[in-house]
C-alpha cells in the first residue's frame, strides 16, 4: 500500500470484515464518536462532489497527516486537495452495493502505519453513502440538463446557460454569439436509411462540431436535426469564421452508416447578443439567419445583427 508496492485496494463497505480491522484504531477515535458524528452530519449537507471531497479531506486532516487527497469518481472527474504529496500512498476502490463510487488515494512523503491506515480507512466507510448519493444526483442532472442521443445540451440546459452567458457578457462589457446549425436535406437520410441511421448521423455530427471548436464554447441540440453553439467573448462577425470552418468540415467528411459513406452539408445563421435586447429576440436572429442560409441555397453561413437602436425597438415591440 505504500509507494506503488500494491495496486488499488477494493472496500466493499458491505462486506462484515472490514469493520473488524477497526478495533486497532488509535484511541482519538475509539474513545469518542465526535469526530465520526461531526463528519458524518457535515457530509450530510450537500450534493456537491467537490463539497464532499472538501469536507472529507478537512476531517482526515484534523486525524492525520494527509499530504495529498485525490478522488477520482466514475466518469474520470479527478478532485484534489493538499499539496504535498509523496511516494507513499494509499489508495482505495470504493464499492457499495455492487456500485463502484470511484477510486480514493491519499500520499505523502512519510511512510503509513497500519494504525493510520486503518484510520482512512474507517473515515472512508464515512463518505461511500454520500458519494452515493451525490453521483445519482449528479447522473439525474444530466439526464435532466442533456440530450441522450447526442450528448449534448437540451433545450432545457440551454436557456439556463443563455442567462448565465448573457450575464457574465453584460458583467465583464464582452461579446457572446450564436451560431444555429442545420443539417440540410435530412430528412431524405431518413427516408432512404431510416430513422436509426437517422440517429448515427446526428451522434457522428454532435461528435464532429464538438471536436472542431473552443472548449469554451457551449454546443445544444436545438431540436430535431437544428443545434446551436454559444461563443462567449466573440463577435459575430469571428462566429461566422468558426462557422464557415465548421461548415467546410462538415462538408469534406466521410459520414459512414452500416458501412456505406454519406456525405453530408450543413447550413449555419450567426449572431451577436446585443446587451439591451431579450434573450429571445438574440436566438430568434440567429434562427433567421439560418432560414436566410437555407432560402440562398444551403450549405452556406448568413449573419443577423441588429444595426440600429430602431430594429431593436421594432424586435421588442414584437415581443411584447
Amino acid at each position: 500500500m505504500d509507494g506503488n508496492e500494491k495496486a488499488a485496494e477494493p472496500i466493499d463497505f458491505n462486506r462484515a470484515r472490514v469493520a473488524s480491522t477497526y478495533k486497532d484504531l488509535s484511541r482519538q477515535i475509539v474513545d469518542t464518536n465526535d469526530v465520526v458524528t461531526r463528519a458524518i452530519r457535515r457530509l450530510q449537507t450537500t450534493l456537491d462532489i467537490a463539497s464532499i471531497v472538501d469536507i472529507f479531506y478537512d476531517e482526515l486532516s484534523n486525524l492525520m497527516d494527509v499530504g495529498q487527497l485525490r478522488y477520482q469518481a466514475p466518469n474520470e472527474n479527478t478532485y484534489c486537495l493538499g499539496e504535498n504529496p509523496g511516494a507513499h500512498n494509499c489508495q482505495f476502490n470504493l464499492i457499495i452495493e455492487n456500485t463502484r463510487l470511484g477510486k480514493l488515494s491519499v500520499c505523502r512523503k512519510k511512510r503509513y502505519s497500519d494504525d493510520e491506515i486503518s484510520i482512512i480507512e474507517f473515515m472512508a466507510s464515512t463518505v461511500v453513502f454520500p458519494l452515493k448519493n451525490a453521483l445519482m444526483y449528479q447522473e439525474a442532472i444530466n439526464a435532466a440538463l442533456f440530450d441522450q442521443l447526442t450528448g449534448l445540451g437540451n433545450k432545457r440546459a440551454l436557456n439556463s446557460s443563455l442567462h448565465r452567458e448573457a450575464e457574465r457578457a453584460i458583467r465583464k462589457q464582452q461579446e457572446l454569439s450564436a451560431i444555429m446549425i442545420d443539417i440540410d436535406h435530412f430528412k431524405l437520410i431518413n427516408d432512404t436509411y431510416g430513422h436509426s441511421a437517422g440517429d448515427e448521423i446526428l451522434q457522428q455530427f454532435a461528435t464532429l462540431i464538438t471536436e472542431n471548436f473552443r472548449k469554451t464554447d457551449l454546443s445544444f441540440r436545438y431540436g430535431g436535426e437544428e443545434f446551436l453553439l454559444l461563443l462567449d467573448d466573440s463577435s459575430a462577425n469571428n462566429a461566422a469564421l468558426t462557422a464557415e470552418r465548421l461548415r467546410q468540415i462538415i462538408e469534406a467528411h466521410n459520414f459512414s452508416v452500416a458501412n456505406k459513406t454519406i456525405k453530408l452539408t450543413a447550413s449555419f445563421g450567426c449572431t451577436s447578443f446585443d446587451h439591451k435586447e431579450t434573450l429571445k429576440s438574440f436566438v430568434t436572429r440567429a434562427d433567421k439567419a439560418l432560414y436566410t442560409a437555407k432560402k440562398m441555397g444551403r450549405n452556406t453561413v448568413q449573419i443577423n445583427e441588429l444595426t440600429t437602436q430602431q430594429d431593436l425597438y421594432k424586435q421588442s415591440a414584437k415581443e411584447a
